[in-house]
């Protein structure tokens, strides 16, 4: 299992940057029209394998 941090918008828009290009400083979803244009992504852990979002903690 191979498993990789993203951020994620939150704001329904599906934006998402990896975690070298957070690190390099696309922190803020940039979507116009997006309830959370300018508001940090959120950090979630995503599965490589299945393509899929998994919470912290859980075994996968």
């Amino acid at each position: 299992m191979a498993i990789e941090t993203k951020y994620i918008c939150t704001g329904g828009c599906g934006g998402e940057v990896t975690k070298e290009e957070f690190e390099a400083g696309k922190t803020t979803c940039g979507t116009e029209g997006c309830p959370h244009h300018g508001k940090t992504f959120e950090q979630r852990l995503y599965c490589t394998e299945c393509k899929a979002f998994v919470e912290e903690g859980h075994s996968h």
